[in-house]
């Protein structure tokens, strides 16, 4: 069905007639058993809802960052995080594991890549680029911050990419499928001493 699935219009509609929308900051009885299921989906601890795929975003920045200062005694400006796409990081080529090692310094706390790169044309990454991603991230003690907003939850024919490749980032960033094409959502799933 893809967007615009019946079970999910009907549970909308259902649900409309009780409770449409609500701060994310306010208990509901559907919020627990959503971010229950979202920690189960995804095998991690904790899950966060934002509204837009930039909000949450932004949160998994602040997360990466306050957690490179708890965690790794970086101080406040001198925390860096290397991304694959977005401006005003220390950005990388997608699929560059040269590049990726040579920008790693003192004051990289975390790595955020995209399991499948769809923004700048798509491109699927190579045979173990995401585990050899993994692995740098473990060498250095970075966090492995995967962004599946474009390519997770059956876009890319696997529930979430990155499951198929056999490895388990620190934190994993949902979007648009995640409201089933009704409402815009986002999420950030990760272990719990990064969103704590």
């Amino acid at each position: 069905y893809g967007y615009s699935h019946p079970k999910i219009l009907g549970t909308l509609l259902s649900q409309a007639g009780r409770l449409s929308l609500c701060s994310k900051n306010l208990y509901h009885d559907q919020l627990s058993g959503f971010l229950e299921k979202l920690c189960l989906l995804t095998r991690m601890d904790k899950a966060i809802l934002a509204n837009s795929i930039f909000e949450i975003r932004e949160i998994a920045v602040k997360a990466a960052k306050t957690w490179g200062i708890q965690r790794k005694g970086l101080q406040p400006d001198q925390v860096e995080i290397i991304t694959t796409t977005p401006r005003g990081f220390r950005t990388v080529p997608y699929g560059d594991l040269k590049a990726l090692h040579k920008m790693i310094n003192s004051g990289t706390c975390a790595v955020i890549t995209e399991s499948i790169q769809n923004k700048s044309g798509l491109k699927i990454p190579e045979k173990d680029y995401l585990l050899e991603v993994a692995r740098i991230c473990r060498e250095y003690n970075l966090l492995f911050i995967l962004d599946e907003s474009q390519s997770g939850l059956g876009r890319s024919g696997e529930l979430l990419f990155y499951q198929s490749e056999n490895i388990q980032p620190d934190a994993v960033i949902l979007g648009q499928a995640l409201g089933g094409g009704f409402l815009t959502t986002s999420a950030l799933v990760g272990r719990i001493d990064l969103l704590s």
